[in-house]
């Protein structure tokens, strides 16, 4: 609220300031999740500037991102980096597009810089294409979103529908994809509390001077 003479002026954010203060949002909350998870570090987080070199990859006709990315810690993933997606929405909105978008900017990485792409996250509040849930980290569903979204890809559509995938890349894009539906109550009471995740760090500095 400002005043201006006599009146009062209400400042309300327009939709795109919300949206982003939104996906901000997400990207944080997100982070922690993980973090708290104690399997991974996310030290690389739009739009940190020090993250864009680490989340940015080309493509045909300029460049893309992804929202964070990280190191996976423990079992055997223990020092795989993963990159992700973020969407923080109530409901599946706009996710299908977007999710079709994200499998082709997961081969393009991968296509590009192999040794980066370990794993792929798709984290979201809400569900989407339930019906075909269990085909979404399919090797057909990547081969048709690579086709469909080619610009992350292709200079043209044509070029697109006259290609031969490369069905190793395919392949590998397909294993790396992980589905990840969160909550708030999972994020807020489920997750590791600050007092545990203390014991457990100091633990780790232990072992390692032990070695």
């Amino acid at each position: 609220m400002r005043a201006k003479g006599d009146h009062a002026v209400r400042f309300v954010p327009m939709s795109g300031e919300i949206a982003h203060a939104k996906g901000t949002d997400g990207t944080s909350r997100a982070k922690r999740w993980l973090e708290r998870t104690t399997r991974a570090k996310v030290p690389w987080v739009q739009p940190d500037p020090a993250a864009v070199r680490k989340l940015t990859f080309r493509k045909p006709n300029g460049s893309f991102s992804f929202d964070l990315g990280g190191v996976l810690h423990g079992g055997e993933f223990d020092k795989q980096e993963f990159l992700a997606e973020v969407k923080n929405y109530k409901d599946a909105s706009d996710q299908p597009v977007l999710y079709r978008e994200f499998i082709a900017k997961c081969y393009r990485a991968y296509s590009e810089r192999p040794e980066r792409c370990d794993h792929f996250m798709w984290i979201t509040w809400a569900p989407f294409n339930a019906t075909e849930w269990s085909k979404l980290d399919s090797c057909d569903k990547v081969k048709h979103c690579v086709r469909e979204c080619w610009q992350f890809n292709f200079t043209s559509k044509e070029q697109a529908d006259g290609a031969i995938l490369d069905s190793g890349i395919v392949k590998e894009v397909a294993d790396r994809i992980w589905l990840l539906v969160l909550s708030e109550k999972q994020i807020d009471h489920l997750s590791m509390s600050d007092e545990y995740l203390s014991v457990i760090a100091m633990h780790e500095v232990l072992a390692e001077a032990k070695k």
